[in-house]
């Protein structure tokens, strides 16, 4: 299918140090992947304690519950070539999955996006809606408004703007869950995702952190999550809308086509 993410294999002969492996606020998904490359060749009980560690990270830090979905994403690469090669392995002791949790993420993790306004909230009936990372800050508050999340982003420490980033993905992971449950059109499915940004009045915040890539980031990444490489959905000699290099509408096509909501979502 067009816009499937294949992913990318690692080497199965590499050798698994799993005991080294303690995730981080700082762990990047490059990182995960790397260390499901490796824990392919591992006992089961290694992999098992490798999927234990991770829950019991998710769980001390539910912002990365998207790592879940991802993982899930990234191991069925690994059965594919598993299968494909009639290789010698398992990777049913890698499998974490969200109902294992000890919370639930569509309650901790969903915004309602207004489709007419084209912004977000927390609460359904809100009547002053925001653009997508100020609402994120807004569901528990912890964040005090854009200038204080570039405070966490230079402080040397990093932690709370990780988590932050990591939310905003977990957030936008359970958001189009629940669009797609909710049997959200393309057209509207695709002015979601464009919402991840910082819009106009925040533009100059946006430049501060990240250099203005987080967007591209949370929105990829999430994207990786659902199987989908946004990549395949860009064309340089038609643009979308004669402004996008991304088709928007295709992409929310596909996400509708493949009844995310199934993937790993707790209703």
């Amino acid at each position: 299918m067009r816009g499937k993410w294949d992913g990318t294999s690692g080497n199965v002969n590499a050798t698994p140090s799993a005991e080294t492996y303690a995730p981080s606020l700082d762990t990047s998904i490059y990182e995960i992947k790397q260390w499901i490359d490796e824990m392919v060749k591992a006992s089961p009980e290694l992999k098992s304690g490798f999927a234990k560690t991770i829950l019991a990270f998710i769980n001390e830090h539910p912002e990365y519950y998207w790592w879940i979905p991802f993982m899930k994403q990234y191991l069925q690469v690994w059965q594919n070539r598993i299968d494909d090669e009639a290789l010698d392995l398992s990777i049913r002791s890698l499998e974490v999955n969200g109902r294992d949790l000890e919370f639930n993420p569509y309650e901790s993790f969903r915004l309602y996006f207004h489709t007419r306004e084209r912004l977000f909230s927390v609460d359904e009936d809100d009547d002053e809606p925001n653009c997508f990372f100020e609402a994120v800050m807004y569901i528990d508050g912890e964040i005090a408004g854009p200038e204080a999340l570039v405070e966490l982003y230079r402080d040397e420490d990093a932690g709370d703007y990780h988590r932050f980033v990591n939310k905003c993905k977990s957030v936008l992971y359970c958001t189009i869950c629940k669009a797609c449950e909710e049997e959200m059109d393309a057209e509207d499915l695709s002015e979601l995702l464009l919402g991840v940004n910082f819009y106009e009045h925040l533009s100059e915040i946006n430049e501060e952190i990240y250099g203005g890539d987080l967007s591209n980031e949370v929105q990829e990444d999430v994207l990786l999550s659902f199987g989908i490489d946004r990549k395949d959905f860009d064309d340089e000699e038609y643009l979308w809308r004669d402004e996008f290099l991304t088709n928007w509408e295709n992409v929310a096509q596909e996400l509708i086509d493949q009844d995310v909501f199934d993937h790993d979502f707790i209703s």
